[in-house]
């Protein structure tokens, strides 16, 4: 009987993340070259009979499926580094609440310092 996978790691752990990525883009490259392949074949056949409205409308059709994939792409790519800066931010949060933590410190980190105020 099979037994369930259970992960060793969160499923949400940056690496798992950054691979599902990965596999993302590299599906959307394939769609988008088979959308401009598409694309050139109903040109040539809008070449050859140009009357043919179904093929131009073939063509639009495959033209936006390109255009999909490359704001998908930016999407998945705008996802990786929002979540790469927020790590960093919860890094570097912690590493100053890990130093010496007081009053003037947890305000300074919630309204801002003095300094950026008077700015």
């Amino acid at each position: 009987m099979p037994r369930t996978y259970i992960p060793k790691t969160s499923y949400f752990a940056p690496t798992r993340i950054e691979r599902e990525a990965k596999s993302l883009l590299s599906e959307y490259v394939a769609d988008k070259a088979k959308a401009l392949e598409a694309f050139d074949y109903f040109r040539k056949m809008v070449e050859s009979n140009p009357d043919d409205d179904r093929a131009k409308g073939e063509m639009l059709n495959a033209l936006s499926l390109s255009i999909q994939t490359n704001d998908k792409q930016l999407k998945v790519l705008e996802a990786m580094i929002r979540m790469r800066r927020d790590n960093i931010q919860k890094s570097k949060n912690i590493e100053t609440l890990s130093d010496d933590v007081s009053f003037d410190s947890i305000k300074d980190l919630v309204f801002g310092s003095d300094n950026e105020k008077k700015e």
